[in-house]
Order: C-alpha cells, then sequence, then structure tokens
C-alpha cells in the first residue's frame, strides 16, 4: 500500500511537470513570437553608426521638394533612424505631398516608434485621402490610442475598397478591444473572401479560435485565399485545425502544398513525399 500510494505521488509530479513544460513550449505561431520577430528585423536593419555626411544627404533629399528624390530615401529614412528627420516628416504629413510620400512618411515615424507624433497623426486623420487617414490610424492603434483609432477605421470602412478593408482588420486586430472584436467577427461575413481570411486571420492571432475556425475552415476551398486559411489555422495548432491543413497536402497547386508542408514541419510533422 505504502508503495502504490508513492507510485501514484511520483506519477502525479510527473504529469504535472510535464504539464508545465508544455504551457511554457511556444507554439510555433503566435502574436508574441510575431512581435518579436518583426522587432528583430528591425533591429538587423537599422545602420548604427551612419556618418554625419550620410545623414546630412537624407534630411537635403527630403526638404528638396522633389518627391522622387524623396521617395527614394524613405528606405534610407527608416535604416539611419536618425530624430533630425522627424519633423520633416511630420511637415511632409501634413504639407500638400503626394499620398503616398505621406503614407511613407507616417510608416516612418512608426518606425521610429516617435510617440511624440501622436497630434501630427491626429491631424493627419483630417486629410483628404482616405488611405493616409488609414495609414494614420492604425500607427496610432500601434502608439496606444486606441479609441481614436477605432473610430476612425470604423467611419472608414465604407470609403474602401477590399484592399483598404483588410488594412482596417489588420488595424482592428491592434486594437483589440471588445469593440474591435465584434467589429472583426462581423467583417468574417464580407462577400470579398481577402477581407473575410484577414478577419478571421486577426481573431486567430488574438486566441478567439471558435470564431474563427469556421471560417476559416470554409475558406480553405477558396483557392484565392486558401493559402491565408491556412496560416490563420496554424495559429490556431490545435488537432482540427493541423488535421486539415495536413489535407492540403495533396492539393493541385504547388505553393499550397509548399505552405502546408512548411506549417506542419513547424509543430514538428516529419512530411515527405510531398512533390
Amino acid at each position: 500500500m505504502y508503495y502504490k500510494i508513492n507510485l501514484l505521488i511520483l506519477l502525479f509530479i510527473i504529469n504535472y511537470q510535464l504539464s508545465a513544460q508544455n504551457k511554457n513550449q511556444e507554439k510555433p505561431y503566435s502574436l508574441e513570437k510575431d512581435k518579436r520577430i518583426y522587432e528583430e528585423s528591425i533591429r538587423k536593419n537599422i545602420n548604427k553608426n551612419p556618418s554625419n555626411e550620410f545623414i546630412e544627404h537624407i534630411i537635403n533629399e527630403l526638404n528638396s521638394n522633389d518627391e522622387d528624390r524623396q521617395l527614394q530615401v524613405m528606405d534610407l529614412v527608416i535604416r539611419v533612424r536618425d530624430d533630425r528627420i522627424i519633423p520633416i516628416l511630420e511637415n511632409t504629413i501634413l504639407g500638400t505631398y503626394s499620398n503616398q510620400l505621406k503614407k511613407n512618411c507616417i510608416e516612418a515615424l512608426r518606425y521610429y516608434k516617435s510617440y511624440s507624433s501622436k497630434f501630427i497623426l491626429i491631424e493627419a486623420l483630417n486629410d483628404t485621402s482616405n488611405m493616409v487617414k488609414l495609414q494614420a490610424a492604425y500607427t496610432l492603434a500601434i502608439f496606444g490610442e486606441k479609441e481614436l483609432s477605432f473610430e476612425t477605421l470604423k467611419n472608414l470602412w465604407k470609403f474602401l475598397d477590399w484592399k483598404g478593408k483588410m488594412g482596417i482588420n489588420r488595424g482592428l486586430r491592434i486594437i483589440a478591444t471588445n469593440e474591435a472584436i465584434e467589429l472583426l467577427k462581423k467583417n468574417m461575413n464580407d462577400n470579398n473572401p481577402h477581407v473575410a481570411v484577414t478577419a478571421a486571420i486577426a481573431l486567430a492571432k488574438l486566441g478567439y479560435y471558435d470564431d474563427a475556425f469556421p471560417k476559416l475552415k470554409e475558406l480553405l476551398n477558396n483557392k484565392d485565399v486558401c493559402i491565408g486559411a491556412m496560416n490563420g489555422l496554424a495559429y490556431i495548432g490545435n488537432k482540427r485545425s493541423l488535421n486539415l491543413i495536413r489535407q492540403m497536402l495533396n492539393d493541385k497547386n504547388f505553393q499550397v502544398r509548399l505552405r502546408s508542408k512548411r506549417i506542419l514541419e513547424a509543430y514538428g510533422e516529419n512530411v515527405i513525399n510531398n512533390k
């Protein structure tokens, strides 16, 4: 009897430790992992020791009033991360420049994590371009201005095409309030599959698996968004989701088969003979 009790205690301890290990193991697809990969990619692309002459060259190009020259240095703006550039970006956003240049400047402020630029971004919500408004609202959501961002995104919905609506869904995922979640659930029923799948993926990333799963399963049958649907199922990562992804190993489309293989391998499966 004594040995049986000790054996039961030992089994309980082993099961507890295994359970704790499983909880600590990170899923191969998760929002937290996405954030780390994103931050790491930014760090790798930063030029940590740019020369003063190089920065002055970028500043001169940004001040040139020649949009071709300004657009050409935007990639460099993100890489050098010099705070002297921030006021130029802010002035450009509120100036009479092309929508593309304004969007790029807003994106640069996001990379700079220029929280002091919030008021500039709030002013940009009054821009005549809906795409500039979308970019500003998206960045404001990242900067923590969730309520204002949500109202802007909600109001923009009826004015944007399907690509813009995909951007709205990504912004709602960042906001992630109860109102934003409910709007994502509604957006899953959009007639455009690209819009629907981005809403479902956003919900899957946020852990609303039961809401996202039926739509992602349905969209696996749509060749235009099949890979996106698999990506969403990868964030769920439970048995029924992986079973659906496994079935796609036999799809006619090579890219679909390849994506299925890579997801399953990320979950530790050894997939062979996948032609």
